[in-house]
């Protein structure tokens, strides 16, 4: 059930109500009456670490490293265990990086060449020129002929419809340059940079889900890895717990009763473990979605604390005093 006890501290004393009673001055009688009355509400309470995160892989797999031990300090971003073809997953992140240099330096190079290129094409165009005139003079000669072979005017004829194309190929090739470069081939090298930083990006996520980082600072509590044995994906391996502070938790606050906890309430704390000891913390947090427990309609309040009592240890329950004046 949960503990609940309402201790009503009424200042007035039998003295001064008798006071009241004979006194003939109504002020002395109204002061008395507006003494506040203290409400004081007990409820239980559980002590936490102010943080407690279980950390899983993505990939199920067979574990290959444990790089900690239990109660290991750690910091964000240490690589803690990992999975196995670690090694294939590196020769593939390292191959797609190669790739993506190739790539980048035939771009670089595209770039470098385009007034070598534009040259050349150019050059091409004045070639193909050349050639069309020289098709055209040939024909002209035949034709000029008192009786000309009927299959030299064919083939000349064919000869000058092909340089003309050709000509034609070199000028379109020659318009179609962007500041020197070819867009068609700049396009291919473009896109094989594309797939070059996908292959990179799928090889790097590959990686990465092979193994275990800290998200956050901590200390490894809970380690249940061990080399050699199979781990399903999502299955929590350890936890990783911050005691650099502590709270008290508490999920007894009925509905009617947490509206009387504000957040920045000071509130005093005894743990059964340590009844002489008297602690001290004040309220950070007011969960606003509810739970049900115990038919009750609940609210679980966060506390941090001043002071820690030594000795005291993650889940130890105790007395959580709330005090409020009406």
């Amino acid at each position: 059930m949960m503990k609940r006890l309402f201790i009503f501290s009424i200042f007035i004393l039998a003295s001064l109500a008798l006071a009241a009673c004979t006194s003939n001055t109504p002020d002395s009688a109204s002061a008395v009456l507006q003494e506040p009355v203290i409400q004081t509400l007990v409820v239980q309470g559980h002590l936490e670490p102010v943080s407690s995160l279980d950390l899983v892989f993505t990939l199920s797999g067979q574990v290959a490293e444990v790089l900690i031990v239990e109660g290991a300090e750690v910091s964000a971003g240490d690589i803690l265990a990992r999975l196995g073809e670690h090694e294939v997953r590196q020769v593939e992140l390292i191959r797609a990086r190669q790739e993506i240099l190739a790539a980048s330096q035939a771009l670089e190079d595209l770039e470098d060449n385009a007034a070598l290129l534009e040259a050349q094409y150019k050059a091409n165009v004045v070639e193909a020129r050349q050639a069309v005139e020289e098709a055209e003079k040939l024909l002209e000669e035949i034709q000029e002929e008192s009786e000309p072979d009927q299959l030299d005017l064919d083939m000349a004829a064919a000869k000058l419809e092909l340089v003309k194309a050709q000509f034609a190929s070199a000028q379109d090739a020659f318009d179609g340059l962007i500041d020197g470069i070819d867009p068609d081939q700049e396009a291919a090298l473009l896109s094989r940079l594309v797939t070059a930083e996908a292959a990179q990006a799928a090889a790097q996520s590959a990686l990465q889900s092979l193994e275990l980082r800290a998200p956050v600072n901590g200390t490894v509590i809970g380690l249940s890895l061990q080399e050699g044995e199979f781990i399903t994906a999502g299955q929590p391996v350890l936890s990783l717990t911050d005691f650099s502070e502590w709270v008290i938790k508490t999920d007894d606050l009925a509905e009617l009763e947490v509206i009387d906890v504000k957040t920045g309430q000071t509130v005093e704390i005894i743990l059964d473990a340590f009844p002489e000891t008297l602690m001290t913390g004040s309220v950070v947090d007011i969960a606003s979605r509810y739970e049900e427990k115990r038919g009750d309609v609940t609210y679980t309040v966060t506390i941090t604390l001043d002071n820690l009592v030594d000795g005291a240890r993650w889940g130890m329950t105790g007395q959580v005093i709330f005090d409020s004046i009406e």
